[in-house]
């Protein structure tokens, strides 16, 4: 699942992503929150299967990350199995600028 791409100035970000799990997560793997330009992950945080009530969307934790120049990032969503397929429905993701200092 991935957000839109959106062009961040050079700082630090904090990012989470707002999911719900359509079915039981009985034996499902955590899924994995990433902050990514193109391939590369500038910060990620992990939402333990455990913790994603069914039909009930939740924020992940965050987030942080930085970036040294203008950059497209986008907010990933994927399980920590790439192999197992699960059933998640992807709301929205925020993406916030932390001031210097902060």
């Amino acid at each position: 699942l991935h957000s839109p791409q959106v062009v961040l100035q050079p700082g630090t970000y904090v990012a989470q992503a707002r999911v719900a799990k359509t079915v039981s997560t009985t034996g499902r793997f955590a899924l994995t929150v990433e902050a990514r330009a193109g391939t590369v992950v500038l910060g990620s945080s992990v939402l333990p299967a455990a913790s994603q009530p069914v039909d009930t969307y939740v924020w992940s934790p965050e987030v942080v990350f930085t970036v040294q120049q203008p950059t497209v990032v986008d907010i990933v969503v994927r399980n920590t199995s790439g192999a197992q397929k699960q059933n998640y429905r992807f709301d929205t993701a925020r993406v916030g600028f932390v001031p210097v200092g902060k």
